[in-house]
């Protein structure tokens, strides 16, 4: 099979003296000998994947031949690197991942053969989460879309080097692999009852896996399981719901919370001045399914939003709820559940990108929560244009729906504490109070809002602690608490590990 790439014009025969007589000879001997090595590792068919180490020792050995000053700092060389290291292997090419990291690692390779890498270039986060490829190679907006999205450019604004894979522990690892003193931090799905990871860490029988201390769980939610070492290597998008004295459900696990920054920043979001606006409640949620119990935590009864329509336009004649749904369940179920329309009431203008998604909810004077989807990024985003949030909750059995910290269940637990004219926490099937919030709301301006820990000044700061950490002196003593009889770490998963 030949291996001729359409990308490269290498120099006919005749005219190879010629091109040794010229000036940047040695730049142009340089590419050549670079793109050989790239088209030979590039098109390995294990996994379609370039050997860093090979790639990188073969870059220094080129470049050390020549230290004239127009090899290392020449824009000629500059720009065809630049070009070599876009340039896609060919048999991953329906495996966009693949390509991307490829990449990244010649990029990276480069960078580190002629001593010009930015600052963190060299410390390497391995993504190994499903939601992350769907984010960033499948256009993914959901809320774990929009914290993998967050994390990404938090990282890449500082210069650290983000790799990712489809969820594939053995890609995952042939890259980690290549450069196993770079990868700082492998994050990955994971659960205690299926645990694809444990394969791969570092063991006895296995002195060459991933340190389990390099190993971090992806879990959007701050509750749920922790991993082998403990708690601390769980990364979540949302702060932890602690209860005084840590009473109640959830206990405190010393979760890892890394979040997300709102983008775009404040000053560069969209706002329409309250005035502007129509008297319009836009409804929170995408599925139709939403709304119906056996589907979803449903927070109003399905006639709760024809009921309150008629009601409010009493007061206010022009008053709508809008959202944007779909029935997103397939053909099988669709035949056996029959239809679930959306409650009438509710005008739907779907569909919506993410942008017009956010010029929707500009264009709003309250975001209405209806249980689900919970700790979505929306209020969020709501608050920021000046766009009320209200909130659904339940309260527990020896709770009070005045007591914030005796909810059983909230839409957003991180916005239990705000109050209106921010927030609306109204108990679910409350239809008075449910009503009393819109109203409030359509008449009572607010200014754009984003919470302290949203900013990206806060948000980098907190890629810099988690990245930056010293987690293998910390697992060192977590495991000789444990060796000790002395556990360290809640939660039903820890074990034994190997550094």
């Amino acid at each position: 099979m030949s291996r001729t790439s359409p990308h490269l014009h290498l120099p006919p025969a005749a005219g190879l003296r010629r091109l040794l007589a010229h000036r940047f000879a040695p730049v142009y001997l340089a590419i050549v000998i670079l793109v050989t090595v790239l088209l030979v590792l590039g098109h390995q068919t294990e996994a379609g994947s370039t050997a860093l180490a090979s790639l990188h020792a073969a870059i220094s050995k080129t470049a050390s031949s020549y230290s004239g000053s127009s090899y290392a700092g020449s824009p000629e060389y500059a720009a065809a690197a630049a070009k070599i290291a876009a340039i896609p292997d060919p048999l991953a090419i329906h495996q966009n991942f693949k390509w991307y990291t490829d990449a990244k690692l010649r990029n990276l390779a480069a960078c580190m053969a002629k001593g010009d890498c930015p600052a963190n270039a060299a410390k390497v986060v391995i993504f190994n989460c499903w939601y992350c490829y769907r984010a960033i190679f499948e256009n993914y907006w959901g809320g774990e879309g929009v914290w993998c999205r967050g994390m990404k450019a938090s990282m890449e604004r500082q210069g650290y080097t983000v790799l990712y894979t489809n969820y594939d522990w053995e890609y995952a690892m042939h890259i980690y692999r290549q450069i196993p003193d770079l990868v700082v931090a492998l994050v990955s799905d994971d659960d205690k009852y299926n645990s694809p990871a444990k394969p791969y860490l570092r063991s006895e029988k296995n002195p060459d896996g991933l340190p389990a201390w390099k190993h971090f769980r992806f879990n959007y939610y701050a509750e749920g399981g922790g991993t082998r070492i403990g708690d601390h290597w769980v990364i979540t998008c949302e702060p932890e719901w602690i209860e005084p004295e840590h009473e109640g459900w959830p206990s405190f696990r010393n979760f890892s919370y890394i979040g997300y920054s709102l983008e775009p920043q404040l000053q560069d979001t969209r706002f329409i001045p309250f005035e502007e606006r129509p008297m319009r409640a836009y409804v929170l949620g995408k599925h139709q399914t939403f709304f119906y119990e056996d589907h979803a935590h449903v927070a109003w009864k399905r006639d709760t939003y024809k009921r309150a329509l008629d009601e409010i336009r009493k007061d206010i004649p022009d008053f709508e709820f809008v959202g944007a749904f779909f029935d997103e369940r397939g053909d099988d179920e669709k035949k056996k559940e029959g239809p679930l329309p959306l409650p009438e009431g509710i005008r739907n203008i779907y569909p919506l990108n993410a942008t017009a998604f956010d010029d929707a909810l500009s264009s709003a004077r309250m975001l209405v929560g209806i249980g689900w989807p919970t700790a979505s990024p929306s209020p969020y985003r709501a608050l920021a244009r000046g766009v009320p949030f209200l909130s659904p909750f339940k309260v527990r059995d020896d709770g009070i729906a005045e007591d914030p910290y005796r909810w059983s269940d909230s839409q957003h637990d991180s916005l239990r504490l705000v109050e209106p004219p921010l927030v609306y926490n109204v108990e679910e099937f409350d239809y008075n109070g449910f009503v009393s919030a819109i109203k409030t709301a359509m008449v009572t301006p607010i200014e754009p809002y984003v919470f302290p820990r949203m900013t990206r000044a806060a948000m980098d700061e907190r890629i810099r602690a988690w990245l930056e950490a010293d987690w293998e002196s910390e697992a060192k003593y977590i495991l000789a608490q444990r060796k000790a009889g002395h556990e360290t770490q809640k939660g039903d998963w820890v074990e034994m590990f190997d550094l």
